[in-house]
């Protein structure tokens, strides 16, 4: 990430690697270790109209 502003964003979100997803704020929990997994996404409101 060349752009600081977008460098620090990522540092509040607790983003180490891309491909990330941040859903309301959070971190979605296959960011944080383990791999994509579409019941995870789901399960954090990827796809879902609100």
């Amino acid at each position: 990430m060349k752009d600081p502003t977008i460098a620090e964003k990522a540092k509040q979100y607790g983003i180490e690697r891309l491909p990330a997803i941040v859903v309301d704020g959070q971190l979605a929990a296959y960011c944080s270790g383990s791999a994509v997994n579409e019941q995870t996404l789901r399960a954090a409101g990827v796809g879902s109209a609100k």
